[in-house]
């Protein structure tokens, strides 16, 4: 007789292990498609959706398109763009981001220490799904779901760890700033192994498109950029505020607390992505996205803490956590409603129009959204006047004026140029902040005797939401 091998059953941990992770993956599929189906895109991640789109249609980055973010920015949506041709931009953004969120949490799991492996998947699950959900799909938000399974740990497989790595080497990559949570990672590893020969592999090829493909953007709009750029931003209190909140949470537990190597990588993922935030400096509360999502996984890894005050405290810190999302997501919904009248209103005035521009923005909503939900073009080169802020903004003394006042004229004269059908205007005066009182933007502008000329072709037609609404006059007949 022949004898045949009897395979020995699976542990039951294993397919304990096997349940957990299908449910956590499939809450984090069902609660992310959910919870976004009809909110409106996040207004940066629309931008770089259409810098992608605008790039793949043969825009040169840099030329056609004016954005500071680096190219990798707005290839991370590329995928979507492929995607809308058959499900439309809106479906096909939220079906790549949660599937970029479930990817992660399988790499997630398998590089977990096994004794965390489900307080920090569950605490990833939820905070990629339910964390700042007007942040959805935002730069940082993807940069947490890339880097935090090469973060929790390595991965014995060499097809997981490969896979980590090239996660992570992308994640880390999109902003020059997440090197500085990349290398306070690396200090926790102090070994080369498959991950990290990965994440270099991943950055020489980024590298070599950069100098490859990309020249314009890094010889001729990144001189442009840097001179004017130090004028973006907002109020700096908060990043202040979140810096002290993070680090005030993270280092007391890690001081206090029992040695715990297998969440040295998550610490050290907060504090480096904190660190970016504050090297950043500009205001705006999304830069702390990923410290955030990594200070969640961390607090969970704490709760299993042998010493029983460190656990106590890390799941007060959640909970607090917790209470300041909910709050966060509430003004988000309220929020949500009075943009989406706005849209509606702007958007029954621009789709019948070929082409539209927008001219004196001192945000990027209401232009985006609205360029990637109207079949109007948005013939703009940027996600607005870019290089305004410098021109009202007189703090850095009249030399940084005169550097931006020919970039901000050219900008709006190479606009013009392009024929838009509409140009929606910031309120009737297109008036802005400036130091010495209100600063009439669009007067500045009509100084300008090439943009006055092009401008003239333009007649006012009516306020919608707030918004002028200006129309390209009709060719006289002849």
């Amino acid at each position: 007789m022949t004898e045949t091998q009897v395979t020995s059953p699976r542990p039951a941990s294993s397919r304990v292990d096997d349940r957990a992770l299908f449910l956590l993956v499939a809450f984090t599929a069902v609660a992310n498609m959910a919870l976004q189906w009809g909110s409106l895109i996040n207004p940066d991640v629309a931008v770089l959706t259409w810098a992608a789109e605008r790039v793949m249609g043969g825009a040169v980055f840099g030329v056609d398109v004016y954005e500071v973010a680096p190219p990798l920015c707005f290839l991370i949506y590329a995928p979507a763009v492929l995607l809308a041709k058959a499900v439309g931009i809106d479906l096909a953004l939220k079906l790549w981001i949660t599937t970029i969120a479930c990817l992660s949490l399988l790499g997630l799991w398998q590089a977990c220490d096994a004794r965390l492996r489900l307080p920090v998947s569950t605490a990833f699950a939820l905070f990629v799904s339910l964390g700042f959900l007007g942040q959805f799909g935002q730069r940082e938000h993807v940069a947490l779901m890339l880097c935090a399974p090469y973060a929790a740990g390595h991965v014995q497989r060499r097809g997981g760890s490969i896979a980590n790595g090239m996660m992570a080497g992308i994640g880390f990559a999109i902003k020059p700033y997440f090197l500085i949570p990349l290398a306070f990672v690396f200090l926790t590893r102090r070994r080369i192994r498959a991950e990290e020969i990965a994440i270099a592999i991943t950055g020489a090829i980024y590298a070599i498109a950069l100098a490859a493909f990309f020249r314009p953007y890094v010889f001729e709009f990144l001189p442009m950029a840097r001179a004017t750029y130090w004028a973006f931003g907002t109020s700096r209190d908060s990043t202040l505020l979140f810096t002290a909140i993070i680090l005030l949470c993270a280092i007391p537990l890690a001081a206090a607390g029992s040695p715990q190597p297998a969440s040295r990588g998550l610490l050290a993922a907060t504090i480096g992505f904190t660190a970016a935030a504050l090297v950043q400096y500009k205001g705006f509360a999304y830069h702390f996205h990923a410290a955030f999502g990594f200070l969640a996984l961390y607090l969970s890894a704490r709760l299993l803490d042998p010493k029983r005050i460190v656990s106590i405290c890390s799941a007060l810190f959640l909970l607090v956590y917790a209470v300041i999302l909910g709050n966060a997501n509430l003004a988000w919904i309220d929020a949500m409603r009075s943009q989406k009248a706005t849209l509606s209103a702007l958007k029954a005035e621009i789709d019948d129009a070929p082409s539209f521009i927008s001219l004196i923005m001192d945000s990027p909503f209401p232009t985006f959204p609205l360029a990637v939900y109207t079949p109007a073009r948005y013939e703009g080169l940027a996600i607005m006047q870019i290089f305004a802020p410098a021109v009202r903004n007189t703090s850095q003394g009249p030399e940084a004026n005169v550097v931006a006042a020919p970039l901000a004229i050219g900008q709006a004269v190479r606009e013009l140029q392009r024929k838009p059908a509409r140009v929606i205007v910031k309120r009737d005066g297109s008036y802005f902040a400036r130091e010495e009182g209100p600063f009439d933007f669009l007067s500045w502008l009509s100084r300008d005797a090439t943009f006055q000329k092009l401008w003239a072709h333009y007649t006012f037609d009516k306020y919608v939401q707030g918004y002028a609404i200006y129309r390209r006059k009709e060719p006289a007949s002849p």
